[in-house]
């Protein structure tokens, strides 16, 4: 059944959503709509219609109807009253109930992203103690890529290392884990002219690139 088919014209029920009560004694007397007297009458019986919109905020949430079926009703101011102060406690409770779905759904996603942070903490600190009981490098690097691509979820972590005595412009791919059908970069090298002027300084202080989209990376 459709907002209008609860006694509410079309041209009014935009004037809802700024609080307006609608109190009709006798429909046959409100100078309803054709359409609006016949669901009125013959679906519903109704004689007398009060209708209060129930806001959250400044928009109405939905409507609460009150009617008289048996026969013509004048409405009482303090009726009016009475059913206004109801219109408005639900409201107030409409309101409290989103409002406590929202911080249920907050706290269960910041409850999500603790449970993950935890979890990859513990996974860190087992690949910490993995490299710690092997005096391998090769081993070592390995382990180290392995459980790196896992923990990430990633398509592929690599070690790479520059050459001695090249001023970081050579180097190659030492260890790498990677998931097919992606090609493997192992014993891959790499000579750029520009990386050791530029820009070794940098990370030998501890600069990281990220990048999203290596596409949009310039």
């Amino acid at each position: 059944m459709t907002i209008e088919q609860y006694g509410l014209a079309k041209t009014q029920i935009a004037n809802y959503h700024q609080g307006e009560i609608w109190a009709v004694n006798n429909i046959y007397e409100a100078g309803l709509p054709s359409w609006d007297l016949e669901i009125l009458l013959l679906r519903l019986q109704v004689k007398a219609s009060l209708t209060l919109p129930i806001l959250t905020g400044e928009k109405a949430w939905s409507w609460l109807c009150v009617h008289q079926c048996s026969q013509p009703r004048s409405w009482q101011e303090s009726e009016i009253k009475l059913a206004q102060n109801i219109a408005l406690q639900l409201g107030i409770a409409v309101q409290q109930m989103e409002s406590v779905q929202e911080l249920r759904q907050e706290s269960e996603k910041l409850a999500s992203v603790v449970e993950q942070a935890v979890g990859r903490e513990k996974a860190v600190a087992a690949i910490i103690n993995r490299i710690r009981r092997s005096l391998d490098l090769p081993t070592i690097f390995q382990t180290t890529a392995c459980e790196v691509r896992q923990l990430l979820q990633c398509d592929r972590v690599a070690i790479f290392r520059f050459e001695p005595n090249s001023n970081y412009s050579d180097g190659e791919i030492l260890s790498e884990d990677v998931v097919p059908p992606f090609p493997s970069t192992i014993a891959l090298k790499v000579h750029d002219n520009c990386f050791g002027g530029q820009y070794a300084s940098q990370y030998q202080q501890g600069r990281m690139q990220v990048i999203a989209d290596i596409y949009a990376g310039g």
